[in-house]
């Protein structure tokens, strides 16, 4: 059985800057008015052997005439949840090479739009998902030259899946990092052949007693054949009391079985002692469980994040590290002290 899906821009147009951040359309700001495609991606599950014809429209909402440009590219997603742009037919899962498109290149007068016929024929050796996508180059008609300014770029990904594979996913790590808020990292990994598609789950933290202090969902994701990710969960409250606690995340990609990984830790009891020759210890301002008041004066000044950075490997901070922890990434470091400059700033200290 033949199946496809395509999602559907909503008619929305988004800078460029975002492209490959969001898999969204993508368009220079720079320019007034707006160029829309109707189609941002298509998820096409055809058979070994199989062919399909889908087609989306460009509409052109200024008020000059548009040069459109289209190139069938390669593409794959960065650690930092990018898209790095490749040559059609380089990358291993490419199905670059299944899809012809036309017109390739064509004029849009202002006010008008224009359909994009493309076609997808599917070897019969193929497993698993193959993705690609479609570039398309816009410039007003009157600069409509290689070497011309306003280029603007629009992005189509496709997806091909012809045989149905088994989904197969797994969490490797999952810990706590951060207290204030409650702040989990959860590792999870496409180990099969097949994209996953809207992947959820939940993250708990909970006590010996089973009291739950974090109890979040994982918001839905894609994930790429092969790719991983750190998916970062956070409460609204802070946790502090002394204790072992137990983090715990179950996520559902769309298999026969859920996947789940669990990890415990212990909060210790802080053993604060004076930082400065006057014997004042580090005081926590306004009780979220973060020590600001790094020389014990009873204020927040300019003088606590320079302490902080003169005793970044004092023993009192690393034995209390959950007490100076501002950027809340579960080490004491610079981004700390930056951290705490900023919150001195905003106070006006």
């Amino acid at each position: 059985m033949i199946s496809s899906q395509a999602r559907r821009a909503g008619w929305r147009t988004i800078p460029a800057f975002l492209c490959g951040m969001v898999g969204w359309i993508c368009l220079w700001a720079s320019f007034v008015g707006a160029v829309t495609v109707s189609v941002s991606e298509f998820d096409l599950r055809v058979g070994p052997g199989g062919q399909e014809d889908r087609a989306f429209r460009i509409h052109n909402e200024e008020g000059i005439a548009l040069d459109i440009r289209i190139e069938l590219v390669d593409w794959n997603e960065t650690p930092e949840g990018g898209v790095q742009f490749l040559a059609a037919g380089s990358h291993p899962r490419s199905c670059a090479a299944w899809i012809s498109v036309a017109p390739v290149q064509l004029t849009i007068p202002p006010g008008e739009e224009r359909a994009v016929q493309f076609s997808l024929d599917v070897p019969q050796d193929v497993r698993g998902t193959h993705w690609c996508g479609l570039l398309l180059r816009v410039r007003p008609i009157e600069t409509a030259t290689p070497s011309s300014g306003g280029l603007r770029m629009f992005f189509v990904k496709v997806f091909a899946s012809p045989d149905g594979s088994a989904p197969r996913g797994s969490v490797s790590d999952v810990r706590v990092v951060g207290l204030h808020p409650i702040t989990a990292h959860v590792r999870f990994h496409n180990e099969g052949q097949t994209r996953l598609t809207e992947v959820t789950g939940r993250v708990v933290v909970e006590d010996p007693q089973g009291i739950q202090y974090l109890d979040e969902p994982i918001e839905s994701f894609d994930l790429l054949p092969g790719g991983e990710i750190t998916l970062v969960v956070e409460g609204r409250w802070g946790l502090d009391q002394p204790g072992i606690y137990l983090v715990r995340a179950v996520l559902d990609y769309g298999g026969s079985a859920l996947v789940a990984g669990q990890a415990a830790f212990r909060i210790y009891e802080l053993a604060l002692s004076p930082l400065t020759e006057d014997g004042s210890v580090s005081t926590d301002l306004n009780g979220d469980g973060l020590y600001e008041d790094i020389d014990g004066d009873g204020r927040l000044t300019p003088e606590d994040p320079r302490l902080l950075q003169a005793h970044l490997a004092s023993p009192v901070i690393l034995r209390n590290a959950r007490a100076f922890d501002f950027d809340n990434n579960g080490m004491v470091d610079n981004g700390d002290v930056e951290r705490l400059a900023r919150l001195v700033l905003e106070v006006g200290g």
